[in-house]
């Protein structure tokens, strides 16, 4: 589906290499695949990134979590990551878990934010006691 815009550009800069000056509209999905086929992207974006085996070989535990009011970047994206990361590696679901924050914005911040919430005890118990973490408990201000 194409992004139509009523602007061909914004301030002098294209949203893609291959688009001309007076393009008004963009397939998100081609461009999508053009950029993770290019080589060089492909060296410099995380999206491919998802080879943990290392750390897991070594017992090694992780815990993502994004704020869902995050401005910056999606927390579907790191979601999308985290669920990428799973098709990637074997054990993967006994050894991660991936928490949403509710109105945190980027990294910590935000009206009503859950923003207090301690992943390094959780961390802790779980490499140390073998105790996974089912939930994280937040407080907001």
């Amino acid at each position: 589906m194409p992004l139509v815009t009523r602007r061909p550009c914004v301030r002098g800069i294209r949203i893609s290499a291959s688009a001309s000056a007076d393009q008004t509209e963009l397939d998100i999905d081609a461009e999508d695949a053009r950029l993770r086929n290019d080589p060089i992207q492909a060296r410099t974006d995380s999206y491919r990134w998802t080879n943990f085996s290392t750390f897991l070989d070594r017992g090694g535990k992780i815990l993502f979590y994004h704020g869902v009011s995050d401005a910056r970047f999606s927390a579907y994206d790191t979601l999308g990551f985290y669920l990428r990361a799973g098709e990637a590696n074997e054990g993967w679901g006994d050894a991660s878990r991936f928490y949403f924050v509710p109105c945190m914005g980027h990294c910590a911040g935000g009206a009503n934010t859950y923003h207090s919430f301690d992943l390094l005890s959780a961390v802790v118990d779980w490499v140390e006691n073998g105790e996974a973490p089912s939930a994280i408990t937040g407080n907001s201000r």
